[in-house]
């Protein structure tokens, strides 16, 4: 076995020579955590007596320590590096038979990798009793963003402030605020993320002694992730990726005379990392992040953050990201099966002991996702529908040929079965002038990108189910012939914000 390793614990990253990176496979790296308590004495011994194991019984395994931990958590970060097949002649030393079969089996397969890191690892579990548990790597995933500028240009809101007294009021921060005259004067907040733009006017405009952003360390680089998997660590924590980390601690703490605009708690301390913010003395360390289908306290990440709040750190997570951090469920629907994933759990590390998980608020007003597509001058426009041809309490999906008169009409369909720029087509070739798709009941109105149709000159938008569903009963069950045939039912679309029934309260 040849080892690599540097302590993750130490006040200096290790020279750039000891961090050569060798080919990364996600499923060759683990995180190996030992029995003892961090902190103890014995985590060092039992992590020196697993790295004696390996060189023992690793029958040539490659093996790289990634980072060796002791105050949050005893363990060690580990990448394993399969060596060829040995040939038949050689020993496998400590490898039992079922290893030596799945290398057997790894060979028959076509593969070079010979023995498998997962089972050698498995192995140690009965081999080694200072090994408590592992786990395989793990990348969190950014968040998809999504931007459409165009939707949020209003005479009503100032796109140019992000509105915070708005989420202030709602989650009644300010009362916080007033009542008990809080502000976070003499608290540090370390921020794991994407670093901090320090230069920004709201978080202080310097970093180091004096500056409100006084902490942090860029541990992996500033093209770790985007080009590279190689770790390129500095002193500089400035946030060079897509902005997240300043936005989250612009929530968090801003404190702009500029815009007039302040966060939560605008007089704190920072302190910028993606690790380390335990030895740098946080009071509260912030992860905006949700770890997918991981949602299990014994997660390696829920476990060390349940640690660092056990130490007396207040620790908060983002409770999800996306609105998709639950259970997969199946619904069967228009005989499609269809999987997707809801709130009915928390996600890690969220979900760590004596960790704090932040959900979101629904806003209590929006912008109509027809804004911008309509107009909206107060003109008048006659609404219809077409019935299902399946039943009577839906309107049609539009996704064949409609053989109706629309013309001068605003129509509404509904979602499903066929994409948006179809039905879009079918209402123009009918007459009409514009098209509303509504999605099932208890669904949300929904983006919709029509670039690939450049056949479609009229104006189309979504709107929710529920809305929907109210639009085409009125539609359907006037009693007059005239308003039957939709000549006496009108819509118009207007710039002011929309009111959302679940504000104020948890996102769903």
């Amino acid at each position: 076995m040849r080892t690599k390793q540097y302590n993750a614990d130490d006040d200096h990253p290790p020279p750039k020579q000891r961090q050569k990176q060798q080919q990364q496979q996600q499923q060759q790296r683990f995180t190996v955590q030992f029995r003892s308590p961090p902190g103890d004495q014995r985590s060092i011994d039992e992590q020196d007596a697993f790295l004696n194991y390996l060189e023992q019984h690793g029958n040539g395994l490659n093996v790289t320590v990634r980072y060796r931990f002791h105050d949050v958590l005893n363990g060690m970060s580990i990448q394993l590096n399969a060596p060829l097949m040995p040939s038949s002649n050689q020993s496998n030393g400590g490898l039992d038979n079922n290893f030596r079969a799945a290398s057997t089996a790894d060979q028959e397969n076509g593969t070079t990798s010979g023995i498998h890191p997962s089972v050698f690892l498995a192995q140690t579990l009965s081999s080694c009793p200072y090994v408590n548990r592992y786990w395989p790597g793990k990348r969190y995933a950014r968040p998809n963003v999504e931007r459409s500028p165009e939707r949020f240009t209003s005479s009503v809101v100032d796109t140019g402030l992000p509105n915070l007294h708005v989420a202030h009021s709602m989650t009644t921060v300010d009362r916080v605020r007033v009542e008990n005259g809080l502000t976070g004067k003499g608290i540090k907040v370390g921020i794991l993320d994407t670093g901090i733009d320090y230069t920004h006017p709201a978080l202080g405009g310097c970093f180091g002694d004096g500056c409100r952003v006084a902490y942090g360390y860029d541990l992996v680089g500033d093209s770790y992730g985007e080009t590279t998997d190689k770790v390129t660590p500095d002193n500089d924590p400035m946030d060079q990726f897509d902005g997240h980390g300043t936005h989250v601690s612009g929530i968090i703490g801003a404190h702009d005379t500029i815009k007039g605009f302040e966060g939560v708690a605008p007089n704190v301390t920072f302190g910028a990392w993606r690790e380390m913010a335990v030895k740098a003395g946080m009071d509260i360390i912030n992860l905006s992040l949700g770890g997918g289908i991981g949602a299990w306290e014994e997660d390696p990440l829920a476990v060390a953050l349940s640690n660092i709040a056990d130490q007396g750190v207040f620790v908060s997570v983002a409770q999800g990201n996306e609105g998709r951090d639950g259970f997969e469920f199946m619904r069967i629907k228009l005989n499609l099966v269809i999987f997707s994933q809801g709130i009915e759990r928390t996600p890690s590390p969220a979900v760590g002991d004596h960790v704090l998980a932040v959900a979101s608020m629904d806003n209590e007003y929006t912008m109509s996702d027809a804004k911008d597509k309509f107009t909206t001058n107060h003109t008048i426009f006659p609404i219809m529908t077409i019935i299902s041809n399946q039943t009577s309490n839906e309107a049609s999906l539009g996704c064949a040929p409609i053989l109706n008169d629309l013309t001068g009409h605003i129509v509404l369909l509904r979602r499903g079965q066929c994409e948006f720029g179809q039905k879009a087509i079918h209402v123009q070739n009918a007459g009409g002038i514009g098209l509303l798709v509504y999605s099932d009941p208890g669904d949300d109105a929904v983006e919709i990108d029509l670039r690939r149709y450049t056949r479609v000159n009229i104006p189309v938008a979504s709107i929710s189910g529920d809305n929907g569903t109210q639009i085409f009963h009125l539609l359907t069950t006037t009693t007059t012939t005239e308003a039957k045939n939709n000549n006496s039912m009108t819509i118009k679309f207007s710039e002011q914000l929309v009111k959302i029934d679940t504000g104020g309260l948890p996102s769903m």
